[in-house]
């Protein structure tokens, strides 16, 4: 269950004031299902930076965050749509609105400023996200270095060394190399060969330097299939 003092350490210092024990009562009674509503807390807490972005009401924020938590779900945004909102729901089939008219406006809602906002804060890396975070736990562990318990010190010292230590460098290597079967030794082989033939025949005048440039080395066709 969400609690009031959970609640304001994550919200923006002008909505902390309406963070009642009543509205979080509100809150915690939106889902039922225990598992969805870990998740509902835990996605509450975890995007509500989204609320420095605009003028944004906090029941329309705890909207937008069960309507994206479903969302992530699998659910599609029609039904994620009737199970945020099921009254507003219920009301438009009491009014003959058909079913394509309400799937309208689930699209809509589904492309809203505010859950566009939460939707791009479930693509932000946890290690990005989460930096505030970890920066705090680590001055947490610092602090208790200057503790009196021996082995309060050891176990901090030991955390920092892990979580501090440069970044190890990932080395690759590719060999590109060609390795040589033997074809590479009796071609040169062939072509110092072939090479000597042509000064002997230049020396003796049955051929110039002209014939030799023009001579075909290879004959041969190409099969194309």
């Amino acid at each position: 269950m969400l609690t009031v003092q959970e609640l304001k350490e994550v919200l923006p210092k002008q909505h902390r004031s309406k963070a009642s024990q009543e509205f979080v009562d509100t809150i915690n009674q939106m889902v039922k299902d225990p598992d969805m509503a870990d998740l509902y807390k835990k996605n509450i807490v975890t995007y509500a930076d989204v609320l420095q972005d605009g003028r944004f009401k906090l029941i329309d924020y705890f909207n937008a965050v069960l309507f994206v938590s479903y969302k992530m779900m699998g659910m599609s945004s029609m039904a994620a749509y009737q199970k945020v909102f099921p009254a507003r729901c219920a009301d438009m089939v009491a009014r003959n609105i058909s079913q394509k008219d309400m799937q309208s406006y689930a699209s809509t809602y589904n492309k809203n400023k505010l859950v566009t906002l939460i939707y791009e804060q479930t693509l932000i890396p946890d290690y990005i996200m989460y930096a505030s975070v970890r920066h705090r736990a680590i001055a947490a562990q610092a602090n208790l270095l200057s503790s009196q318990n021996e082995y309060v010190v050891q176990k901090a010292a030991d955390s920092l060394m892990n979580h501090l230590k440069a970044p190890e460098t990932a080395k690759m290597t590719i060999d590109i190399g060609a390795k040589d079967t033997g074809v590479l030794s009796d071609l040169s082989q062939a072509l110092a060969k072939l090479s000597s033939m042509q000064h002997s025949a230049i020396s003796s005048g049955f051929l110039n330097a002209r014939d030799i440039a023009h001579e075909v080395i290879i004959e041969g066709e190409l099969d194309e299939e």
